[in-house]
């Protein structure tokens, strides 16, 4: 529709209809958009549903009528005829071409914030909704008193995980086909960096783990769920990079975890200027060990957590 009544410009004979078609072209994108608002109102409840179908596709047919109505304002004509506000016009005309510009800017600016925010935030919130109990199940395993992996128990994916991989890679695969490619990959970005923070405090945090717990938890997220979410989301480890890191410090070897136990403790009474040092020697120590992203409150945090250490 945008299209074919842009086609119909140059039929016109002046410039005060050519405004009106402008004006009726900006009132169908607005009622477009309030039309898909009301949509969404009427159906959150459902979050699956909108998790699945109507968020991405409302995300992505606000985004392409939006490229559009930016498409068609930057033709010739639309240009031309929005120039008509400076001092050559008349006073009619330059009225209405300020205030179809300022409209149009805004509308364009809305369909932005619809598509790349709104929806996409209650896409990301949905998703998280969908599949949270499932991270809650998962945390649930009994991780303390898991025996260690011999050659005789070879490790295997627990059901739970099993469970949450199928229910994200089928959510994230739905929106796939859903979401332009830009869309999407703001969508996986904000959601992995979500389920990033929740497995880490809801799994790792909250838990303690024995040797073969500590190794079972990293065969599940690094080897299992990061590598088959990573292939679809195209972001390495999936985006789970802290969370892969606590699983590293997991299963650290037994010295090499109470070395670094010991240079955690080492600092509590020292001075001031000792203190400093200390740190640095705990950052330095981390990064010889790849633990780049984790705090070094929380390496020590996860290191409690292990009950091989006795710590």
């Amino acid at each position: 529709m945008l299209k074919g009544i842009t086609d119909r410009y140059s039929l016109l004979p002046s410039s005060l209809p050519q405004f009106d078609f402008l004006s009726l072209q900006l009132d169908l994108v607005e009622d477009f958009n309030e039309r898909l608002k009301s949509h969404y109102e009427a159906n959150q409840e459902d979050t699956e549903q909108c998790a699945r179908i109507i968020l991405p596709t409302q995300a992505t047919a606000t985004k392409f009528v939006g490229e559009v109505l930016a498409d068609m304002a930057s033709t010739p004509l639309i240009v031309e005829l929005l120039s008509l506000s400076d001092s050559r016009s008349s006073p009619e005309c330059g009225r209405k071409a300020k205030s179809l510009a300022v409209r149009l800017t805004s509308i364009l600016d809305e369909c932005n914030r619809l598509a790349r925010e709104s929806y996409l935030t209650h896409l990301r919130n949905d998703t998280l909704d969908s599949i949270h109990g499932l991270v809650r199940e998962f945390a649930r395993q009994g991780w303390k008193s898991m025996p260690a992996v011999t050659e005789f128990l070879v490790a295997s994916m627990t059901p739970a995980m099993g469970e949450l991989l199928y229910v994200t890679k089928t959510l994230i695969s739905s929106q796939r086909d859903r979401l332009l490619t830009s869309l999407f990959t703001r969508y996986t970005n904000t959601l992995m960096q979500a389920l990033d923070q929740i497995l880490l405090e809801e799994v790792i945090y909250d838990n303690t783990f024995s040797t073969g717990g500590a190794s079972q938890v990293k065969f599940d997220i690094v080897n299992n769920f990061a590598v088959v979410l990573g292939r679809l989301v195209h972001l390495p480890h999936a985006g789970l990079s802290r969370t892969m890191e606590a699983c590293n410090v997991l299963t650290i070897n037994r010295g090499s975890a109470m070395l670094l136990v010991e240079l955690f403790e080492g600092g509590g009474a020292a001075p001031k200027a000792d203190k400093k040092q200390h740190s640095d020697d705990i950052r330095k120590a981390l990064g010889e060990m790849n633990l780049l992203l984790l705090k070094p409150e929380e390496v020590e945090l996860i290191l409690h957590r292990r009950s091989d250490l006795d710590v």
